[in-house]
């Protein structure tokens, strides 16, 4: 009997093929530039988020003021109108 060496197959290679590498590289590059897009549209959403943020206060604030010149320009007309009628009594 002819003892044959032994023939490795394909399948039993330890190692990566390159289209393996190829497809890991792929994958990860995939996946940190949806993290970074992820990233840099949170950071946009959240000043404008800011931006919009400060514009209501500003807003709140301005009505305030319209508010008080109002109530004061009242109270004013108010008293003038009693000091008005006390010197015409």
């Amino acid at each position: 009997m002819i003892k044959l060496g032994k023939i490795k197959s394909a399948s039993t290679n330890k190692g990566f093929t390159l289209l393996e590498v190829i497809g890991a590289i792929f994958i990860l590059t995939v996946g940190a530039g949806s993290a970074f897009i992820l990233i840099s549209q949170t950071l946009s959403a959240a000043s404008l988020v800011k931006e919009n943020l400060i514009a209501s206060y500003l807003v709140q604030e301005g009505i305030e003021i319209v508010r008080d010149i109002r109530d004061t320009n009242w109270l004013q007309a108010r008293t003038q109108t009693k000091l008005l009628f006390l010197t015409m009594a």
